[in-house]
């Protein structure tokens, strides 16, 4: 287990509760409980012309966040017994001897990273998806997943920042097509606030 890697994760909470086809009992998907690692920081900004929406305060401080949404699974470990000379005078690849389950691994699902600035009361997410291996085929607006995982990071950051009024997002994802983007936020209340971002109050 990598100590370092520990370290840069300060917080765990629980998201939602989610049915992938990658999580299957018997061949069929089950629901499963979605919890995030979070890792926070404090950046200070100066002139925030590239930001994607209008920004009162030129300078400041804001929080960085770096979310990461994972799926517990049981670590399973396999004994695997060796033919007795070896793989060169056979097909076999060995057999198991043994399996076990050791504890718990965290499977990564997706991502989110996002800022909050406090004089602004202001949330921007920057980007919050789920990998590809766990989105659905459908257009995201009809992924049942990926409104969950929206609305359970806006829930967290409204528990987090109860002064902050607004959140907003870039109006386009590289991993979706525009239009299918665009009516995915708008099917969480965003509507357009700036040339290149979609927004809603909180």
């Amino acid at each position: 287990m990598n100590l370092e890697l520990d370290t840069y994760w300060q917080e765990t909470t629980s998201l939602f509760a989610g049915t992938f086809s990658y999580f299957r009992r018997n061949g069929e998907p089950q629901p499963v409980p979605v919890r995030a690692k979070i890792h926070k920081s404090i950046e200070e900004y100066f002139g925030i012309e590239d930001e994607i929406i209008p920004i009162k305060n030129p300078k400041g401080e804001r929080v960085y966040f770096h979310i990461e949404p994972y799926v517990e699974e049981p670590n399973i470990v396999l004994t695997i017994g060796i033919p007795p000379n070896g793989y060169a005078d056979t097909d076999a690849i060995g057999t198991v001897q043994e399996s076990k389950t050791e504890g718990f691994r965290q499977t990564p699902i997706g991502k989110c990273q996002a800022w909050y600035y406090p004089a602004d009361t202001t949330i921007v997410i920057w980007e919050c998806f789920l990998d590809s291996a766990f989105r659905g085929k459908t257009p995201p607006a009809e992924d049942t997943n990926m409104t969950k995982l929206w609305q359970s990071i806006e829930k967290y950051f409204a528990g987090k920042f109860p002064r902050a009024d607004r959140i907003v997002s870039p109006f386009d994802d590289p991993l979706f097509q525009r239009e299918e983007y665009q009516a995915f936020l708008k099917s969480l209340g965003y509507e357009p606030v700036a040339k290149a971002a979609y927004g809603k109050v909180l």
